[in-house]
């Protein structure tokens, strides 16, 4: 049986003159898996990816005729050096391996290509190649964390910007509002859902509430303001029910 060179080069395209599944030598397999590993983004999912890549190779049928560990070395080699060039964005070379293995399967034929291995071998080459690629580089990274600056500055000037939702202060009309009692009576007690009791100091802190925001409407509507105040848009239903009411009442004097 040939035993290929541990180089990816050798391994993915290296021209068997027997067409035995290929194999390497344990001990070197393990010390460059450990390098490839150590030489890929520390938080990246890569080495993971490709240790489940050789983990698979012990789930399934031997499909080939070769040692399970020489099989699931190569696997895994084979896909970290992808990993690797995807990392690197290394294009040209990833196109280069693809030009000589194209060259290997049609001197081996496809169906001696796929039965010896190295179908799978490329295979998992561009599989860890495009989750390498998937990986941002560290100047994409500084352009992904700027990004996130800035939404972050976007959020923070948004938030400023809404208001609280204060309640209408207790002042002296500028106009009579005598309407504005019946009003605010009415809107307080659709606001109690059916079957719900309230006690009588709820009931007349809300009504006083829409009672003044009622009021604030008849003054706003009386002065022809174009725009409401923000907390009562904010608080919405009951309360401006009852600005509209009361401005459109203020209005007419």
């Amino acid at each position: 049986m040939k035993r290929l060179s541990i180089a990816l080069v050798a391994l993915l395209t290296g021209c068997a003159t027997q067409y035995d599944y290929p194999t390497v030598d344990s001990t070197k397999a393990k010390n460059e898996i450990s390098r490839l590993e150590a030489s890929l983004p520390a938080k990246s999912r890569l080495a993971g990816t490709c240790k489940e890549a050789r983990d698979n190779i012990f789930r399934t049928p031997n499909a080939f005729n070769s040692p399970y560990y020489s099989r699931g070395d190569i696997v895994q080699l084979a896909c970290l050096y992808g990993a690797v060039d995807g990392v690197n964005r290394d294009a040209a070379k990833a196109d280069a391996r693809k030009a000589k293995v194209a060259t290997l399967q049609q001197q081996m034929g496809a169906n001696e290509f796929t039965r010896l291995g190295y179908a799978e071998m490329q295979q998992q080459y561009e599989n860890g190649y495009e989750a390498g690629k998937a990986v941002p580089t560290a100047a994409e990274l500084a352009v992904m964390e700027e990004d996130y600056r800035e939404r972050d500055k976007s959020r923070q000037k948004a938030a400023e910007r809404v208001k609280p939702k204060p309640k209408p202060v207790k002042t002296t009309p500028a106009i009579p509002m005598p309407e504005c009692e019946g009003i605010a009576r009415t809107l307080t007690e659709n606001a109690i859902p059916r079957g719900v009791t309230v006690t009588m100091q709820e009931f007349n802190k809300t009504a006083g509430e829409l009672y003044m925001t009622c009021a604030i409407g008849g003054n706003d509507g009386h002065q022809h303001k174009k725009t409401m105040p923000d907390w009562i848009q904010y608080n919405g239903g009951a309360y401006l029910d009852a600005y509209q009411q009361g401005y459109a009442i203020g209005e007419q004097r």
